[in-house]
C-alpha cells in the first residue's frame, strides 16, 4: 500500500509545518511581505538559502501585515540539516503535472517537481503553504525567475484570478496581454516595449482577472530570452543572472531596478504574436475564439489543477477584450510603436 493512501493530507501538512518550524529554529527565520494581485503575501524562510526565490517579487514588496491572505513557508533540508519531506509515496502516486495521489482534495493541494526535488503543499483553509527542496543549491535560474508557480496559481484562483502563460506591456491608457506558446515572440515583444519606455508587467507569467473589468497583475520582475534575443537588447545585459549558461539555455534577467516594472494595469486588448522575421510589424483583428486559442492551452497545460474554472475565466476575457494577431517583423524597434498606436485607437 502506498504511504499516501494511508495518510491523511491534513496530517502530512501538519508534519511539514512542524519540520519547517524546526528548520527555522535551527537556521533562523526571515520574513518578507509582498502585494500580489492586490492581496497580501507573506514569505517565511528558514535561513538564507532560499532567499534567491524572493528576487522575482521585489518590485511588489510591501509593509508587514498581521493578517496576510497567504503565508508560504520555504526551506530546504541541506542548509537546515532537516529531515527530507519527500518522496514519501510510490512512483504510481504521481499524477499529471506532478500532482500526488491522495494529497489533493478541495482543501489541500500538493505537487512534486522530480527534477528539482521540490515539494509544494497548500492548505486553503489555513491559508498556509509549504515550499520545500532537498537542496537550495539546486534552484535553477528559470525557477528563480518564476518561483512558486503552483502555489500562486492555487491561491489566486480562489480569489477569481488566473495565472496565465503570457506577457503584458502597457502605458498610461492601459495595456495588452501577449498570449501564446513558447517561441512566438512574447518575450522579445515585451522587452522591446520595456526598452522603449512602456510599462512592463511580465514576459512569461502574469495574473489576469476579468471583473469588474479586465486587469493584469504582475507576478515576477523577471524575463527569459534566448541568446539571439539577448544580443538584441545589450542594455539589458547587466540584469542577466546566468552569464555562464549553456549555449541552449535561456538567459534569465531580473528587472526589479527598472522603474517600468509595475504591479499591473487595466487591459485593453489581447494580442496573439507570430514571428515573421520579414516585413513590418502589423496587427490584424481576430475572433475571440482565436484569441482564446492563443491564451488558454499553454496556460492550462502548464499549471497543476487548472481546468474548467481557468478556461472559463480566460474565455470571458477573450470575449471582453478586442483580439488581434500581431506579426512581429524583422525590426524589433517597430513593435512598441505598433502597440502604442493600437492602444491609442481602442
Amino acid at each position: 500500500m502506498s504511504l499516501v493512501d494511508s495518510r491523511a493530507p491534513e496530517s502530512f501538512f501538519r508534519d511539514a509545518c512542524f519540520s519547517f518550524e524546526s528548520a527555522a529554529a535551527s537556521a533562523g527565520l526571515i520574513e518578507r511581505f509582498y502585494t500580489v494581485g492586490g492581496l497580501s503575501l507573506k514569505l517565511r524562510l528558514a535561513g538564507e538559502a532560499m532567499t534567491t526565490l524572493t528576487e522575482a517579487f521585489e518590485h511588489l514588496a510591501a509593509p508587514p501585515t498581521p493578517d496576510p491572505s497567504m503565508t508560504i513557508h520555504l526551506f530546504d533540508s541541506a542548509s537546515t540539516l532537516s529531515k527530507p519531506l519527500a518522496p514519501a509515496w510510490e512512483t504510481r502516486d504521481y499524477l499529471a503535472r506532478g500532482e500526488i495521489r491522495g494529497l489533493n482534495t478541495d482543501r489541500f493541494r500538493a505537487v512534486y517537481q522530480i527534477g528539482s526535488n521540490a515539494l509544494s503543499l497548500l492548505d486553503h483553509e489555513r491559508r498556509e503553504a509549504i515550499y520545500w527542496m532537498s537542496d537550495a543549491r539546486d534552484i535553477a535560474p528559470y525557477e528563480r525567475g518564476a518561483p512558486l508557480r503552483a502555489l500562486l496559481h492555487w491561491w489566486t484562483s480562489r480569489h477569481h484570478m488566473q495565472m496565465a502563460h503570457a506577457a503584458a506591456v502597457g502605458n498610461a491608457r492601459g495595456g495588452v496581454v501577449l498570449a501564446g506558446k513558447g517561441g512566438l515572440g512574447k518575450s522579445t515583444a515585451a522587452l522591446a516595449c520595456l526598452e522603449a519606455g512602456m510599462l512592463y508587467a511580465g514576459d512569461d507569467y502574469v495574473l489576469l482577472c476579468d471583473a469588474p473589468s479586465p486587469f493584469v497583475y504582475s507576478l515576477y520582475n523577471s524575463a527569459k530570452i534566448d541568446s539571439a534575443s539577448a544580443a538584441r537588447f545589450p542594455r539589458l545585459s547587466p540584469f542577466i543572472i546566468n552569464r555562464e549558461r549553456a549555449e541552449d539555455e535561456k538567459a534569465v534577467l531580473f528587472l526589479r531596478d527598472t522603474e517600468k516594472a509595475v504591479a499591473g494595469f487595466p487591459l485593453r486588448a489581447l494580442l496573439a504574436p507570430r514571428v515573421t522575421r520579414t516585413g513590418k510589424t502589423k496587427v490584424e483583428k481576430i475572433s475571440a475564439i482565436e484569441g482564446l486559442k492563443a491564451l488558454a492551452p499553454s496556460t492550462i497545460f502548464q499549471l497543476p489543477g487548472a481546468g474548467r474554472s481557468a478556461f472559463d475565466l480566460l474565455a470571458r476575457l477573450a470575449r471582453q477584450l478586442p483580439c488581434f494577431r500581431i506579426d512581429l517583423g524583422s525590426d524589433v524597434e517597430e513593435i512598441p510603436a505598433v502597440i502604442e498606436k493600437l492602444l491609442s485607437e481602442i
